[in-house]
């Protein structure tokens, strides 16, 4: 008989720490779905944890995957013409691994804002306004049309396939665009900066890091950077605008062939400039470091500006 109690005594602990177990690690499934009849908008925040937004035809908007255990309250509501989901958690969280996965699918006309801290979004094929902005997390995009704000700090953003009123924006992140149209803003720290766009008009600040350009026919493009280097190639519209300021950074700009332009370049604390367009050459100023390149080629309907501190500027 004693043998028998010890038995089930262990037996006992070990059930009840398996139950301890499975209750500690089930994620709560989710899977809820409301009509879109009255709605103008859906907002969404998730601090930690993976989300999708993805448009679609159907018109209602349908949540699925699942939650971590340590989400408190699970908010899916219409309010006022707006949808509002969010996950509240049991602690103030806003970093670590969680297991929250959600793929919310909403009609593509919806404008849609979202919030997180450290969780990984994805967006795709919504045609208003979109704005995502999160701390640590990356954000992929595709197919978004109309004004896109994607802001990060330390995440990454690749973009593919934007058109409308671009900002893309981070701190020590990277960003990658891809085949992006309209009115682009590409804004960063330390990140590099990459883009292969048909925007007419792309404008791009960025400190210490690297900017590559593979742009088409542009209107108007303005670069600055601090220590980070600067390479493009681009078809200069008629009449258009090119200006470009670095301070220790270089910066090589390659241009169609037959480009009709006035050019201005300026280099000061011992700068350099050099002309691959014409035969033109860089004159030194006559007291101190600095030099200057001007030249005209065809009527000069297009514009080109370029200075640096301490760094070279290359136009080919």
């Amino acid at each position: 008989m004693k043998h028998f109690s010890k038995y089930l005594s262990t037996a006992l602990v070990a059930i009840s720490a398996l139950s301890f177990s499975q209750l500690s690690w089930a994620n709560e499934k989710v899977e809820k779905t409301l009509s879109s009849e009255n709605l103008t908008n859906v907002t969404v925040e998730v601090r930690i944890g993976e989300v999708q937004l993805v448009g679609w035809d159907k018109d209602e908007v349908r949540v699925t995957g699942e939650l971590d255990d340590e989400v408190d309250e699970f908010v899916f509501k219409e309010e006022n013409g707006q949808m509002i989901i969010e996950t509240k958690y049991k602690t103030n969280r806003h970093s670590g691994h969680s297991d929250t996965k959600l793929t919310i699918e909403l009609p593509k006309n919806l404008r849609v804002s979202f919030d997180g801290v450290s969780g990984d979004v994805k967006v795709s094929n919504l045609l208003k306004n979109t704005r995502v902005n999160t701390v640590s997390g990356d954000i992929d995009a595709n197919l978004l049309k109309g004004n896109i704000e994607l802001s990060t700090v330390s995440g990454t953003i690749k973009s593919e396939n934007l058109d409308g009123k671009i900002n893309l924006s981070g701190v020590s992140g990277d960003i990658e665009d891809k085949a992006s149209k309209g009115r682009l803003e590409l804004r960063t720290v330390s990140g590099e900066v990459s883009s292969t766009s048909l925007a007419p008009q792309v404008f791009v600040e960025n400190v210490s890091g690297d900017v590559e350009l593979s742009l088409g026919k542009v209107e108007e493009i303005r670069v600055s950077t601090v220590s980070g280097e600067i390479e493009m190639a681009l078809a200069l519209a008629k009449n258009g605008i090119v200006k470009i300021n670095t301070v220790s950074g270089d910066a090589e700009v390659k241009l169609q062939q037959g480009i009709e332009a006035d050019f201005r370049l300026n280099a000061s604390a011992g700068g350099r400039l050099v002309n691959k367009v014409t035969s033109d050459k860089a004159k030194r100023a006559k007291y101190g470091p600095n030099s200057s390149l001007n030249f005209q080629t065809g009527d000069a309907n297009a514009s080109i500006s370029m200075n640096t501190v301490s760094g070279e500027l290359v136009v080919k």
